[in-house]
Parts: structure tokens; C-alpha cells; sequence
């Protein structure tokens, strides 16, 4: 007749595994897209039972460093970003994909509200850190002389005339003292957005164990609503 599996407890297997402590490399929570994704990866791997650490830095290509380095167990990126990187790295893999608008809500255009020479002649911050960063800032301003900033610290730059303008994404934290410098809109980027905007983790192909993490342990649904939660200020941000 055979044996059937009725139940398994997947939080004790893993620790009879002694997969030790699974570490997680997120964007830098500088905005509520990401103190959202911060919160819903928290609320999910608490619920799977698995020990882990999450941190954070800015930059996909500083989170790609540390995942080749041994240094984390996953990365989170962009869908675009990710397919850049893949590109590149063969021993990396998507491991899975969160819906649109998950990774990016909205691209806007910052600049000194005093601004008043041509277009074309203004200095624009780039961090060349964020694949995306670049991508947005050079169809956006393909002519333009760049700067090369640290992307928190755009706000400042162009405040204190080191930059004109910049391109920011998604509804980035700015310090209160300085909105009186600054002006920020909104860019018509819809169609091109959405197609980049899917949060997306990314891990080695040698780490069987995240994938297995990530398919029968995370929710991931519980990650998209939980970050739902936290951008529509139902949910205090937590990580």
C-alpha cells in the first residue's frame, strides 16, 4: 500500500536541518514601498518558525556584492534590476517574483525650487549604485551632466547647489527643513514603471535550502498585504 505523509511540521524539519540563521539583504527603508517590504518579510518569516536576520542596504549592486560574497542568503531587487544582474551572474537565480508596484509606486522629479535656467543645462545627482537609479535618471535626462551622489543624500545636494535636480523613487523620506528648498513632481512613467516595479528575490543557485524557504514557508501574499498595510497607514511600519 505505501507510506502516506499526512503532516509535516516544516519549522521543526528545518531546525532538525540545522540550517542555522537565514539571512535576508532588503533595499534601505528610506521609503514607505520599502518599510512596507521591510514589515511584510518580519511578519512572514516570523510566521514560518525559521531563525533569521534581516538587513539593509542601499544599492542593488551592494546587495548583489554581499549576496556573491557569502555575506546573505537572498537579496531583494527590482524585476529590472534583477534581470541585469542575471545577466551577469550565472550563478544566481529569481527565486520568486511579488506582484507590480511592489518594488516601485511612483518615479518623481526633485529639484531647487529656485530653478530657473534651461533644462538641459541642469546638473542631475545619479547614484550609480541602483541599476535603476541610472536606467531612469539617463531617459529621463540623456543629455544632461551628471553628478555622482549618494542617492539619501539627493535631498542635501541639491538644496545646498551641488545638483539641480534628481530623479527619486518612490515616495522617498525627505528631512522637513529642507522642503522650503524643494519642489517635486510627479513623471508620467506608467507602463514603463510597472514593467520594472516587482519586487523580486534573488539568491545563489547553490542555496537550495532559500528556495525551499520561499516556496512552502513564506507567504508571500501575507507580504504584499502586509506591505499594503503599512503604505495605506494602517499598519505602523516594524523590522
Amino acid at each position: 500500500m505505501g507510506t502516506y505523509l499526512l503532516s509535516k511540521d516544516d519549522a521543526k524539519l528545518w531546525q532538525i536541518a540545522d540550517f542555522g540563521i537565514i539571512v535576508g539583504l532588503l533595499p534601505l527603508p528610506n521609503a514607505i514601498e520599502y518599510e512596507g517590504l521591510a514589515t511584510g518579510f518580519t511578519e512572514s518569516l516570523l510566521r514560518s518558525g525559521v531563525k533569521f536576520s534581516l538587513n539593509y542596504k542601499h544599492g542593488a549592486v551592494e546587495r548583489v556584492k554581499n549576496l556573491i560574497d557569502n555575506r546573505c542568503d537572498f537579496i531583494v531587487l527590482s524585476n529590472s534590476a534583477a534581470e541585469t544582474v542575471l545577466e551577469q551572474y550565472t550563478d544566481l537565480y529569481a527565486l520568486q517574483h511579488l506582484s507590480a508596484l511592489t518594488y516601485y509606486s511612483g518615479v518623481y522629479l526633485i529639484k531647487r525650487k529656485d530653478l530657473d535656467i534651461d533644462k538641459t543645462k541642469w546638473r542631475i545627482g545619479i547614484d550609480r549604485t541602483s541599476y535603476d537609479h541610472i536606467t531612469f535618471s539617463d531617459n529621463e535626462f540623456p543629455e544632461n551632466s551628471k553628478v555622482n551622489v549618494h542617492y539619501v543624500n539627493i535631498p542635501y545636494f541639491i538644496a545646498n547647489g551641488t545638483i539641480d535636480a534628481a530623479i527619486i523613487l518612490n515616495r522617498t523620506h525627505i528631512a522637513i527643513d529642507l522642503m522650503e528648498y524643494l519642489t517635486i513632481e510627479s513623471l508620467e512613467t506608467t507602463d514603463y514603471l510597472r514593467n520594472r516595479s516587482s519586487a523580486t528575490i534573488v539568491t545563489k543557485k547553490d542555496l537550495g535550502m532559500i528556495g525551499i524557504l520561499f516556496k512552502e514557508m513564506v507567504d508571500l501574499e501575507l507580504i504584499e498585504n502586509v506591505q499594503r498595510d503599512v503604505m495605506e497607514r494602517r499598519v505602523v511600519p516594524t523590522f
